[in-house]
């Protein structure tokens, strides 16, 4: 330690030896020194006998405290007379401090597959060490899914902040549990029920969840899931529980839905929407001859004539075929009626276009002879009664409009109305 040094710690039960040196500038030809020492920190000093040169051998010191040093330096005899002036070093301090308090614990003993924790006391710097290579510098490690090779010591070294080092071990207990096995998983279609193969060595044991089982307290309940479903089946030995678990995957039937009837012009081509309601499920539409797929759900048909599709679904795992169809009805044309006879006859009662189904945007409008909008209907369903207004019409020639709002021209045309 030099004259510029300020505070050394040393470790309880170390015993180092102290060299402190000085330099005094500039040196005299009379120079007498003076080392001292003060044990209350400052607050009283005493010399030291026989420490009287520039150098002084600081000898090991037992016991704890505080111990701070510093140098005397006068000319000649002064050095002796406590009113003559003297010159002071800073003051070299030296700490003996305890070692760290350190208390190894765990929360063994412990069952196996369950979390091992270790515990210390606060310090700054931690090392542990134990059995299958375990080494960590958390102060509460913890080791997760023991196994019986996990018991044994446990070893930890701590250090203060003052670079004191402390050890203490603690001894760890792993408890075996049971042996449980739940079988390997399996797989049923929706409505059928399978046996569960468990196996324990424990005479306390039980399956979890209970709702679909017959028994859940025998090794081989039978099992009739709804859906997907982890049985888990938990022994006890009386010191350690112990789970394993299987899953029982349930396929469901496939369910078909072709989609809405569809009406096309001839010529014209619409997409069929088929759903099915699980993916593992193979795929044929029918009959074949006017669609672009036969294996997709999705499929664009341009029959000729009114057809009726059939969609097919079987599923991939054997669970049973479902099949749905979809007409999609044709007309040749659009056949606009030229007459109609609404006199409550029950025959041609109404002007109606049949071929609208194949356009419900379409927006039809009739006239009188004045010009005056007497009747507006749109897409498909429209049909006029030959009244406006809640009257009746004469009968005579009534000019109409058709819009298809499909891109066509527009079709005009004159209506008659009869009686």
């Amino acid at each position: 330690i030099n004259n510029g040094s300020t505070i050394e710690y040393v470790c309880e039960g170390d015993s180092p030896m102290f060299s402190f040196n000085s330099n005094v500038t500039p040196p005299g030809p009379n120079t007498m020194y003076q080392w001292e020492i003060s044990k209350d920190e400052g607050v009283s000093w005493a010399e030291i006998p026989g420490a009287t040169d520039a150098t002084f051998t600081r000898q090991p010191v037992f016991g704890l405290g505080v111990y701070q040093y510093r140098l005397a330096v006068a000319q000649g005899d002064f050095i002796l007379i406590p009113s003559c002036s003297k010159v002071m070093s800073k003051v070299l301090t030296i700490k003996q401090v305890p070692l760290p308090a350190v208390d190894a614990a765990s929360n063994s003993p412990v069952c196996e597959g369950m979390a091992l924790v270790l515990r210390a006391n606060d310090a700054s710097l931690y090392s542990w060490t134990g059995p299958q290579n375990f080494s960590s510098n958390q102060p509460s490690p913890s080791i997760s899914n023991v196994a019986i090779a996990n018991a044994g010591k446990y070893f930890v070294n701590i250090t203060s902040a003052e670079g004191c080092v402390n050890n203490d071990s603690v001894s760890v207990s792993i408890l075996a549990g049971p042996t449980v096995d739940a079988g390997r998983d399996t797989s049923i279609c929706e409505g059928q029920s399978i046996s569960l193969k468990g196996s324990v060595s424990a005479p306390s044991f039980q399956w979890k969840p209970e709702q679909s089982l017959s028994n859940n307290k025998i090794t081989d309940p039978i099992a009739n899931p709804l859906q997907d479903t982890y049985y888990i089946l938990t022994a006890d030995n009386g010191t350690c529980p112990k789970s394993d678990s299987v899953l029982v995957k349930v396929f469901q039937k496939p369910v078909a839905d072709a989609g809405a009837d569809k009406v096309i012009i001839k010529g014209d081509t619409t997409t069929l929407n088929g759903t099915s309601n699980i993916s593992e499920a193979s795929v044929l539409w029918g009959p074949p001859g006017s669609l672009s797929s036969y294996n997709t759900l999705t499929s664009v048909a341009s029959p000729l004539a009114t057809t009726t599709y059939i969609l097919s679904l079987t599923s991939n795992y054997g669970c049973g075929s479902s099949a749905d169809s979809v007409v999609v009805k044709v007309y040749p044309d659009v056949f606009i009626p030229n007459a109609f006879t609404p006199n409550g006859d029950g025959l041609n009662d109404t002007w109606k276009i049949e071929a609208l189904e194949a356009f419900p945007q379409a927006e039809i409008k009739v006239y009188n002879r004045f010009g005056q909008n007497i009747f507006t209907g749109s897409g498909q369903g429209t049909s006029w009664d030959g009244r406006f207004q809640n009257k009746l019409q004469q009968p005579g020639a009534y000019p109409y409009i058709i819009d298809l709002k499909s891109g066509a021209p527009v079709r005009k045309g004159v209506l008659f109305l009869l009686l």
